[in-house]
């Protein structure tokens, strides 16, 4: 998947460094909102932080791994979508995602998490996808919930944020619930 029209204007876009600019101007209108629940969200995130990250996406595309997708809103760069954490052999991912503090409300996440599952579950032909979200993070929450994903339970002190760790709520889907 190069890039995916969602619906009449909401796209999906590979990464790519001429969006460089873009990425560092959302993140840095939206570090506070941002920096909450991202690790990578930082004070000190430039044009460089922006510019590693998509080659980093490139390679994995190069190497026939998986990559991260912009979201583009009426051809306006809102944020990312995209898989971490592949587990090949046992068939099995995770979905991420972030989004522009004033693009939040309108189902933008919940309608690209829709492709990027289904493009999991059919093309990559992966079995399982899960979504972990800090514990106080309810509007992540709400994605995998209104998605018809599983909770499963809590990963205690799961993730490294900004100087202390928090627990994560992990949900999943297996292949054969979706749809």
């Amino acid at each position: 998947m190069l890039s995916h029209q969602v619906e009449e204007n909401l796209e999906l876009r590979l990464v790519s460094e001429r969006y460089a600019e873009e990425l560092l101007a959302v993140v840095k209108d939206n570090f506070e909102h941002l920096n909450e629940w991202m690790p990578w969200a930082k004070k000190d995130y430039s044009i460089d932080s922006a510019k590693q990250f998509i080659n980093m996406n490139r390679k994995r595309f190069a190497e026939n791994e998986l990559t991260d997708f912009f979201i583009f809103e009426s051809n306006k760069f809102v944020g990312v979508v995209g898989f971490n954490s592949p587990d090949f052999l046992n068939r099995s991912i995770e979905i991420g995602y972030w989004l522009d503090k004033n693009n939040t409300g309108k189902g933008i996440i919940t309608k690209c998490c829709k492709v990027v599952i289904d493009f999991a579950f059919e093309e990559l032909n992966f079995n399982r996808i899960a979504i972990r979200c800090a514990t106080e993070n309810f509007k992540s929450q709400a994605i995998p919930e209104r998605l018809g994903f599983t909770k499963e339970g809590v990963s205690k002190e799961a993730e490294w944020l900004h100087e202390k760790f928090v627990d994560l709520i992990v949900y999943s889907m297996l292949k054969k619930e979706w749809k």
